[in-house]
Parts: structure tokens; sequence; C-alpha cells
């Protein structure tokens, strides 16, 4: 991976601190331990306006299931949802 690569990477790992916050407002919010990915992430953009870019979310999700397997993880359902516990 080039610099460019790296420096976006350092960004979206500055930023996984307010992700997790607010998945875990949603989580709590819900009073649901599982929702789908696509859920998850419309959730999350919905909740905060300066995010626009869905890509970069998925990136912070992807991010945080490296770095925190034991707090989010995700499957495939049977009819194919990726699903976000």
């Amino acid at each position: 991976t080039g610099y460019a690569d790296q420096v976006q990477r350092q960004k979206l790992i500055s930023c996984l601190p307010s992700t997790f916050d607010i998945i875990f407002l949603i989580y709590q919010s819900r009073q649901r331990t599982v929702l789908t990915k696509e859920e998850l992430i419309h959730k999350i953009i919905e909740s905060n306006p300066k995010i626009v870019d869905k890509g970069e979310v998925e990136e912070q999700v992807r991010l945080l299931l490296e770095f925190v397997p034991e707090w989010i993880s995700e499957k495939t359902a049977r009819n194919g949802d990726v699903l976000c516990w």
C-alpha cells in the first residue's frame, strides 16, 4: 500500500472511538444485539451528519471487526444478509 493508503487508514483509525460510541448507542437504543450490516451502516450514517461516505463507514466497521472482534463480529445468515452483533 502507498503512502496515501496509510494516511487514509490512520484517518479512519482516528475516527474509531466515535464510531464505537455511535455503534454502542445504536445497539443500546434498539435494545437488540443483532442488526444486519446494511442496517447498522445506515444507522451510523443517519446518526452523524458529518459522515457522507458510505465506503468510509464500511471500512470503519471492518477495522472494528479487525481490532475488537470480541466486541463486534459478523456472520452471513442463510438468506445472505450479513449480520453484526
